[in-house]
């Protein structure tokens, strides 16, 4: 239900989040599929295991734990395709290049301007320190406030 209310509230009321249905949806999951692969491959040159999640826990996902950590990052894909594609009809070779791209924008993370993808990194260090250590994690959420898209 909250999802429903979320997508709604960008997208507009008429707006479901059905895999094939329009644009902004196939703008939603090409995104989120970019996240979460650099998110696995993090996870896994860490030396996790990314088939064991923490809440996905579906046996026909190889990165379970992926979608678990991608979930911090889903915000910046939402904002991008609900600012710049919004009235596109078609989703064009060039939007795909420029969600890959997001990659590169930069965010504020722990105070700072940084790169998402490494921002990515660094939050799975502080993830894998939680595991081994316990330590809480504070102030470690990601702020699309000072989004800066890197221009091509």
């Amino acid at each position: 239900i909250a999802a429903g209310i979320y997508f709604r509230n960008i997208f507009g009321d008429k707006f479901r989040r059905k895999a094939g249905e329009g644009v902004q949806n196939s703008a939603l999951n090409y995104g989120y599929a970019i996240l979460t692969s650099k998110v696995a491959r993090v996870i896994a040159g860490r030396g996790l295991v990314p088939y064991i999640g923490i809440h996905h826990r579906n046996e026909y996902n190889q990165f379970n734990l992926a979608s678990d950590l991608v979930e911090i990052f889903r915000p910046i894909v939402d904002y991008y395709v609900a600012k710049y594609l919004q009235e596109c009809s078609y989703f064009a070779k060039e939007d795909r290049v420029e969600l890959l791209n997001l990659l590169n924008a930069k965010i504020i993370y722990c105070g700072r301007k940084e790169y998402l993808s490494n921002c990515i990194d660094k939050f799975i260090d502080i993830i894998i320190n939680y595991f081994e250590t316990g330590q809480e994690i504070e102030d470690k959420i990601p702020s699309i406030k000072g989004l800066e898209l890197y221009e091509l």
